[in-house]
């Protein structure tokens, strides 16, 4: 990044002439204070932003968990490491500087059985109070069975372990902004899919690569 556009850049996300948070009488802190919040697609663009949101302007959150996994070389840990150097965290650091304190990385691939998940993190997760599901592959060119698996079985395994949470208050999916996208214009309504989710799962499980790769277009 070139000095010009690191300026440019922190003269848009200064924002001292805001209100500190602490100063507004927002009912959104008070609503998240002593909760404990599960994200995953953290590394995403709104994973991002959901997580600087949060972690800032409700500081009373109880613990945030994080999932990440390996991706090109980087193990989870280093992901993290480099993800809170970016500068978005950058008024996150000044105006609440423990909030590391209250994020925990879990090592999960959604890609996996079980969201690869250890037993130990099984057990660790079932305090938690609200999920954001921001998880998914958006590649127009991903392998059917890759994109299913991550976008289809990695969704209803959550779905199936937020169940197994005795505290659970909300699941908030987030879908990618290609959904629908054979549409010329989308509406705000629930659109029902081409096949049965357990069709298509099941079709993946019983069907090659090459047999796949000939039903994508379908």
């Amino acid at each position: 990044m070139t000095q010009t556009n690191k300026d440019y850049l922190e003269d848009m996300l200064d924002m001292s002439d805001v209100p500190n948070i602490n100063d507004c009488q927002s009912e959104i802190p008070q609503f998240f204070a002593r909760s404990n919040i599960l994200i995953t697609g953290g590394s995403g663009f709104l994973g991002i932003l959901l997580i600087e949101k949060l972690l800032r302007c409700c500081p009373d959150i109880g613990k945030m968990y994080l999932f990440m996994r390996t991706k090109k070389d980087k193990s989870p840990e280093r992901r993290l490491k480099d993800q809170f150097d970016d500068i978005v965290y950058e008024r996150l650091k000044k105006e609440q500087p423990n909030f590391s304190t209250k994020v925990i990385m879990i090592e999960a691939d959604l890609n996996k059985f079980n969201l690869g998940l250890s037993q130990e993190d099984r057990k660790r997760l079932l305090d938690v109070n609200y999920i954001y599901h921001a998880a998914a592959t958006v590649r127009f060119n991903e392998s059917l069975h890759t994109a299913v698996n991550i976008n289809i079985r990695g969704t209803k395994e959550l779905l199936l372990f937020a169940k197994e949470m005795p505290n659970l208050k909300a699941f908030v999916y987030i879908s990618t902004a290609f959904s629908n996208c054979v549409h010329n214009f989308i509406d705000e309504k629930h659109y029902s899919p081409p096949i049965e989710t357990d069709k298509i799962l099941t079709l993946v499980d019983i069907l090659d690569d090459e047999k796949l790769d000939k039903f994508t277009p379908t």
